[in-house]
């Protein structure tokens, strides 16, 4: 130090220049150092703000952007705080750099000092300007000291701002991932919450709809309230007059008292004049006149010669349908009714009437009405007043040959020789057919199976007979349906009929009749069919009987699988059967069966007989199955390599049509032969 003030009195203005330099370049430290402190500092309430921020991103989802762009700024901070160290420290580098400098400018000042000893008289002025500027320098460096205090303290600050921003680096991915589950969790709120506010919606509609209909109710429950107090003047007036009529249905009861004892007593005397039953113990049929019983009539025989008979007289049939019609009765102890369907006008009632007159058999015809709705409409009811039974033409018909139960019947068990009966049901479908014949229709179904001989079993399959519920047990009737009476149904489709539920198709063969497309003339001359001249053609012939026609029928126990047409149909439905499945339309044991017997029974070619069964059994099953959906064209794939399998080009047309429609579901209407 001695030396520099020696080399700076030697040279006054070296002297200057040096004491400028260094106060200049103290200055700049200061200043530096004020500045980086100032910045320093200013970075604490900022890193508070920070934590703060950190803190609420948990709680304030909507604020993580702006608390990300404030942590940025800060880290901008940093960056700029460690440029002004990284300064400090360049400048503390320049000043340990200078030193040479200013032990060169120290030996100056020595040379001064002897160049102002000689010239003390000049400068006196530099001497206390040297003193004024030596004081300066030691507060300088007394300033440069403190700076650089304070630049190791800021070097402290900074590596914990440091440390802090590592730890905020490892903390921001932890509280992006809570940010995450909170923002999930945040939209599942607000999906619960738009949940809620619908239904908070629908309740407030609601009960604006239920204030509306409290309003109306209440304005009702005043009218209710006015017609209340009317009414309790009316029931009052009304309790007057029920006392008065309890007098009079006393009066009338004593009156009725004595009415019952007139009753039963008339009752008693029918029993005993046997008037009760006299009705249904009248014939229908006159059997002094049923023509005599075949003798080993050939069934092919007979059929031929009735086809051949039919357009004689001017009836045009088609062979497959008169074939369908026959085999049909012939099954009926597994399938006990026989429907024929189609429009008004194609001899759907005729055939079975010309069949039955041709056969020899006795035929009745009972017209259906719309308003038969039970078992009552068909075999009769008990008229209570009169005391006695008021049969119908059909309960007098099948207790007239009811060999079980009426004992004038017994004789035709006995030889041998008991009549055939056909029962036409006419338009059955004008009423309900499971209000009024399904009770009779369960009945013959039972039959098959029992032994009739067998008085428990066969009661079974009987028809008890509406009677006074006052009568002893012993005194009571059932019928038992013969065997040999066959029902035929007709049906007409318009739209003043009801359809067949499955319970009745399942138990039915039912054939479509379609418009003829000629007319033929019968041999009399005249182009109208003549029915008379049909049936007068056949009084010379004989009838068929119960043994001749059991001999015609083959049973169902000679159906089995390794005879050639029970083998082709097993064959050709099983497929569609799985088809059906898939569908649910697949159809049980009661249908198998029935299909086997038809085609063991019919008279011709088999694969007819599968034919007619696809028709009549399989294809009105699927009834109402969408036609687009791929289940059904799988089924509709199997039925038709099942059809071209029988060479019915008839049913293959049909089915094609029912098919290909604009139609939304499948509706089958049979083929018209």
């Amino acid at each position: 130090m001695a030396a520099m003030l020696e080399m700076l009195s030697k040279s006054p203005f070296a002297v200057y220049v040096t004491g400028m330099s260094l106060i200049v370049i103290l200055a700049g430290i200061f200043l530096l150092s004020l500045r980086y402190y100032i910045r320093a500092k200013d970075l604490a309430p900022y890193l508070h703000k920070i934590e703060e921020l950190i803190v609420k991103i948990s709680e304030l989802q909507a604020k993580i952007d702006d608390a990300q762009i404030e942590l940025n700024g800060k880290l901008a901070a940093i960056t700029h705080a460690e440029k002004l160290i990284q300064q400090g420290k360049d400048a503390e580098e320049w000043l340990k750099a200078s030193k040479a400098e200013i032990e060169t400018t120290q030996k100056s000042l020595e040379n001064v000092r002897a160049s102002i000893e000689a010239e003390k008289v000049h400068k006196e002025d530099l001497n206390r300007q040297i003193s004024e500027r030596q004081q300066q320098l030691v507060e300088l460096e007394q300033k440069a000291i403190e700076a650089e205090k304070r630049v190791e303290t800021a070097n402290k600050e900074a590596e914990a701002i440091r440390k802090e921003n590592a730890e905020l680096q490892v903390a921001v991915p932890r509280l992006r991932k809570e940010v995450e589950a909170a923002e999930k969790e945040l939209e599942e709120k607000k999906a619960t919450l738009a949940e809620l506010g619908r239904q908070l919606a629908d309740c407030v509609t609601q009960i604006n709809k239920t204030k509306g209909e409290l309003e109306r109710l209440n304005g009702q429950l005043d009218f209710k309230r006015e017609e209340l107090d009317k009414l309790g003047k009316e029931i009052d007036d009304a309790k007057k007059t029920l006392d008065a009529k309890h007098r009079e249905t006393a009066d009338l009861e004593a009156r009725a008292d004595v009415a019952r004892g007139i009753i039963a007593k008339l009752s008693a005397q029918r029993e005993e004049t046997g008037e009760k039953w006299k009705n249904l113990d009248t014939a229908l049929i006159d059997t002094s006149k049923l023509r005599a019983p075949y003798e080993g009539m050939d069934e092919n025989d007979w059929l031929s010669e009735f086809s051949r008979r039919l357009p004689r007289y001017g009836f045009i049939f088609d062979d497959r349908a008169i074939k369908a019609f026959h085999t049909s009765l012939k099954c009926a102890k597994q399938t006990p009714l026989a429907v024929l369907s189609g429009i008004s006008g194609t001899g759907k009632s005729l055939l079975p009437e010309l069949y039955s007159a041709a056969l020899g058999t006795n035929f009745l015809s009972v017209p259906v009405q719309p308003r038969w709705d039970s078992p009552q409409d068909l075999f009769g009811f008990y008229n209570y007043m009169e005391g006695r039974y008021k049969a119908t033409e059909l309960a007098r018909l099948l207790w007239q040959f009811d060999v079980y139960n009426n004992p004038d019947a017994k004789r035709w068990k006995k030889n041998g020789i008991l009549p055939l009966n056909i029962v036409l049901l006419d338009e059955m479908n004008l009423a309900r057919v499971e209000y009024y014949f399904s009770d009779l229709l369960s009945k013959l179904e039972t039959r098959n199976g029992i032994d009739s001989d067998n008085d428990l079993e066969r009661r079974k399959a009987e028809i008890e007979v509406e009677c006074n519920a006052a009568d002893k047990i012993d005194s009571m009737r059932h019928l038992f349906v013969s065997p040999y009476t066959l029902f035929v149904g007709t049906m007409n489709e318009d739209e003043s009929t009801q359809t067949l539920s499955d319970k009745v198709l399942d138990r039915a063969n039912v054939l479509r009749f379609g418009l003829p497309k000629t007319l033929a003339e019968s041999e009399t001359g005249s182009a109208a069919p003549n029915k008379g001249a049909f049936i007068g053609s056949w009084k010379e012939d004989g009838r068929i009987c119960a043994a001749e026609w059991n001999a015609w029928r083959r049973p169902l126990s000679e159906a089995t699988d390794d005879r050639e047409e029970i083998a082709f149909l097993n064959g050709t439905v099983q497929p569609v059967l799985m088809a059906l499945d898939k569908v649910n339309r697949a159809y049980g044991y009661r249908v198998d069966q029935a299909m086997k017997l038809y085609v063991l029974n019919y008279p011709g070619d088999y694969r007819h007989a599968v034919s007619d069964q696809l028709e009549m059994k399989i294809l009105p099953k699927l009834n109402g199955v969408e036609l687009q959906d791929a289940r059904f064209i799988e089924v509709r794939n199997a039925l038709q390599t099942a059809i071209d399998a029988t060479r019915d080009d008839r049913l293959k047309n049909a089915f094609a049509a029912s098919c290909n429609t604009d139609a939304t579901f499948f509706k089958w209407r049979g083929v018209m032969r």
